[in-house]
């Protein structure tokens, strides 16, 4: 984990995405240190992109995953997006994954177009 922590802070990225398996939504809202207005935008604008559907963490969630630390060591923007509408304990069969790849392609160089002067 100190690996990738100090290969993120000398990357020292704009924005971030987190991808995950299942559930068609974006994660994005976190905390007191995001410009909520700016992200806001960027997620709507992700959810365009992608069919997704913009949620909050569930209020069990504690933080602490990549996006949310991302978020509070950078004041800049992270999302997690769930990808595919599959639902369960096993991971999604691979078929789904075309669909996923066509919803996401554009999702990289959406981000880093608004993030330039940033």
């Amino acid at each position: 984990m100190q690996a990738f922590v100090k290969f993120i802070k000398e990357l020292n990225p704009k924005s971030a995405i987190a991808y995950h398996s299942a559930g068609h939504v974006i994660y994005w809202q976190y905390g007191e240190q995001q410009n909520i207005y700016r992200d806001y935008f960027l997620a709507s604008s992700l959810a365009s992109l992608t069919g997704y559907q913009l949620a909050k963490p569930p209020l069990e969630a504690t933080g602490g995953g990549f996006t949310d630390w991302f978020i509070d060591e950078f004041k800049r923007p992270a999302f997690t997006l769930e990808l595919t509408n599959h639902v369960g304990e096993s991971h999604p069969p691979m078929e789904k994954f075309h669909e996923e790849w066509i919803r996401n392609q554009f999702v990289g160089f959406y981000l880093a177009s608004e993030m330039i002067d940033e």
